[in-house]
């Protein structure tokens, strides 16, 4: 079972929570309410990091077929042969009843909406048999992260937190919506919907700098909201150049979609703006409280 654990793990790439943990880390750092306890930080960090774990391993339990067949991602655990669909199906639900007993653990109203979370999560795998919207629906996702740290606190989420997260679907979707580039020749032969299917690869390219953009000024206007100042401010401007520079890494694309710069784009820029997301949330408080 540990190796079996350890092909998961690498294989829902469990160093990508590093998006998501941030912005539940400013959900309780920006909870109007006192210093959450240690304990209470460490059953929200367990919470994301299983929740993210659980609705990953759905994705790939689920999308194994098309993942098989797909040359970029027939290397995964499941369609290599490491490891069995059932043994994925068994490590998804485990991390799954680890979320929710996490989540029981910081409140009973947590607790009672956990399920309703995780099939929230679990539901995106069959947004992209149907629609293009998929990836908007993946940053809605991620962008419920701060509003389910305020409502694991016991506090009703603001406007400023309802806003960061609405600036976090705006951020993801324009990461994703590159990052589906990638498959764009599989997705038109498999009949698969995504973006870059249906409006081509110019239009998903500047609906991505509009995404970023949106989300700037989003996180800009939450954080007034939420009391936050010129750091903060400074922060989001650093953000800014990061994803410009994304999108400087990729002038290169082709008719296709692809692009040398993708990975570096993709992993490295993006996982950047979360660090100095939650650094400039941070410092600000520290110097200037709320």
């Amino acid at each position: 079972m540990t190796t079996r654990l350890k092909y998961f793990l690498a294989d829902i790439k469990i160093s990508h929570s590093v998006f998501a943990l941030p912005f539940a880390a400013a959900g309780v750092l920006l909870a109007p309410l006192k210093v959450p306890s240690l304990m209470q930080c460490l059953y929200i960090f367990l919470a994301m990091v299983s929740g993210r774990s659980s609705a990953m391993g759905a994705n790939r339990y689920l999308d194994a077929v098309y993942d098989s067949k797909n040359k970029r991602t027939s290397s995964r655990a499941i369609p290599s042969g490491r490891l069995k669909s059932k043994d994925a199906l068994i490590l998804t639900l485990g991390f799954g009843a680890l979320f929710v007993a996490v989540s029981f653990l910081l409140s009973l109203q947590a607790g009672l909406l956990s399920p309703l979370l995780l099939l929230v999560l679990y539901f995106y795998s069959f947004f992209k048999r149907f629609t293009w919207a998929s990836h908007f629906y993946l940053g809605f996702c991620l962008g419920l992260s701060p509003i389910a740290a305020n409502i694991a606190l016991g506090v009703t989420p603001s406007l400023g937190i309802v806003l960061l997260g609405l600036g976090i679907l705006f951020w993801v979707a324009g990461f994703d919506l590159l990052y589906s580039l990638q498959d764009l020749s599989f997705d038109r032969e498999e009949r698969l919907y995504s973006f870059p299917v249906r409006f081509g690869v110019s239009p998903t390219v500047w609906t991505s700098r509009i995404c970023f953009f949106a989300a700037m000024v989003i996180f800009l206007y939450s954080g007034t909201l939420l009391g936050l100042s010129v750091i903060f401010r400074l922060g989001v401007a650093l953000m800014t150049a990061i994803l410009v520079y994304e999108h400087w890494l990729i002038r290169d694309l082709d008719e296709l979609g692809r692009s040398p710069g993708m990975g570096k784009a993709f992993f490295n820029a993006n996982a950047a703006v979360s660090v100095v997301f939650i650094v400039s949330v941070i410092l600000d408080l520290w110097m200037y409280g709320v």
